[in-house]
């Protein structure tokens, strides 16, 4: 009985021991600076919400949050490289719609979307405007639809990248509209705009806050908002619902995540920074400023729409038989 009372003890100890341990790494989290990886170029709009969120979880996690950007294949290497990163909590990713929503049952990328990362919680949305050069002869959606069908196949429309949200927003019109048009991709949001602004293509799926800061040139007529509701920017401005095209509502969102073996409590601590952070007066100031929709789903309601995204972009991906880079 005395030895069963002995180890019973003994188990026991190493028990409160092991919460103890857990309870005091939980409230030293984090020890050293922590890395945010941004899967996109610097000086893009993506960028530069992804570095003003980073200025204030410096201040809800006391500790500096270093940006590191990694682009490429549409946020995907970035992606690979937290992917492959130490579960510990001090490597984030901001993940995206082209990161995580975007997949093809013809293409394996270099990371399992699902398996390989814990959602933390989302952070914004981008919502789209399509828009068409001020020289082409429509001004609305439906009268874009109309000279669409009257000429098959002469309109073309561009986009950041074979894969990119932008392609995909437009595949999605084209699928319940049942139009016809060429897609010529650039490496990047840039080369798309120059291009555009350029008047060398007819058609663009381009960010609010840009299409709100492009338009006075004259270059660009803005056709419809693809989002569920009008955005705040551009009040005027239907949205493809009203004109009668219901499925299509595109915007590419953003969130952090963090390897998959990283420990709850981490994850909870870094949820819980991320929501201090968005509740703070100046990153909803600069997030309003740029045209971007500031969103704080849990853990579990961001885990939920990741995979309602997934489903109804992957779909759009084999339906439109898009290779994906």
């Amino acid at each position: 009985m005395k030895c069963y009372f002995l180890l019973f003890a003994t188990l026991l100890g190493n028990f409160m021991m092991a919460i103890s341990v857990h309870v005091e790494a939980a409230e030293d989290f984090p020890l050293h600076p922590i890395t945010l990886v941004v899967p996109w170029p610097a000086g893009g709009n993506t960028d530069a919400v992804s570095r003003a969120l980073a200025q204030q979880l410096e201040v809800s996690l006391s500790k500096p949050v270093v940006v590191d950007n990694r682009g490429g294949a549409n946020g995907q290497i970035g992606a690979a490289v937290v992917a492959r990163a130490a579960a510990d909590g001090y490597t984030l990713l901001v993940g995206s719609a082209e990161t995580h929503s975007i997949t093809s049952a013809t293409k394996r990328m270099a990371y399992d979307p699902d398996k390989d990362f814990k959602p933390v919680g989302s952070f914004a949305i981008n919502p789209f405007m399509m828009v068409a050069r001020s020289t082409l002869p429509v001004h609305d959606i439906k009268s874009l639809v109309a000279y669409a069908k009257t000429n098959p196949g002469k309109l073309n429309y561009g986009s950041w990248g074979t894969g990119s949200t932008g392609q995909i927003a437009m595949e999605m019109f084209k699928q319940q509209v049942g139009v016809d048009m060429v897609h010529i991709p650039f490496n990047g949001t840039g080369p798309a705009e120059s291009a555009f602004l350029g008047a060398q293509i007819d058609l663009l799926v381009m960010p609010v806050g840009r299409a709100v800061a492009v338009n006075p040139t004259g270059k660009i007529r803005v056709l419809g908002a693809m989002t569920a509701s009008r955005t705040p920017l551009m009040p005027d401005v239907p949205t493809l619902r009203e004109s009668g095209y219901s499925n299509v509502v595109a915007a590419n969102w953003f969130g952090i995540m963090v390897p998959a073996k990283t420990p709850d409590f981490i994850v909870t601590k870094l949820s819980l920074a991320l929501g201090a952070a968005l509740a703070t007066p100046e990153l909803q100031r600069n997030f309003q400023s740029r045209g971007v929709e500031l969103t704080s789903l849990s853990v579990s309601a961001f885990a939920r729409f990741i995979s309602e995204e997934r489903s109804r972009w992957s779909d759009t991906v084999a339906n439109a038989r898009i290779e994906l880079n």
